[in-house]
């Protein structure tokens, strides 16, 4: 195993993950989001990929309790209910498979772990993730 590819790649597609750590500490700490990606690997919750297999016990991980997600579909950041904080899915083309994952608040981008990110730049909003407690 190529040990470095491996970790490359993991954190190559962390967008997500990386988000519901920011989400559920309340600020941006990357040995923090690196720690809780690593921990959500060892539990089973984010897949080798780091495809977030199980979010809710992911954010629960972390301390956020969450009874569920459901992904609202928008096109706008104008579209999301408050100026609260929000996962927000972007995508270059509406009907693309990949999408890149952002923190947003107050209707403005706060954190991109990919920034400058080509798909929030000419992208638009494609969904957000409303967390039901």
């Amino acid at each position: 195993m190529n040990y470095q590819k491996y970790v490359e790649d993991l954190f190559k597609h962390a967008c997500l993950a990386s988000c519901y750590s920011y989400l559920a500490r309340g600020k941006f700490d990357w040995v923090q989001i690196t720690q809780d990606i690593l921990d959500g690997v060892k539990n089973k919750y984010i897949e080798s990929d780091c495809y977030v297999e199980y979010p809710v016990k992911y954010l629960g991980m972390m301390g956020l309790k969450v009874r569920d997600i459901e992904k609202v579909f928008i096109t706008s950041l104008a579209q999301l209910p408050d100026n609260g904080t929000y996962i927000v899915e972007y995508k270059k083309v509406p009907n693309d498979k990949a999408s890149h994952f952002v923190i947003v608040k107050d209707k403005k981008v706060a954190f991109d772990p990919y920034e400058p990110s080509l798909t929030v730049k000419v992208g638009a909003p494609y969904s957000y993730r409303k967390l039901i407690y």
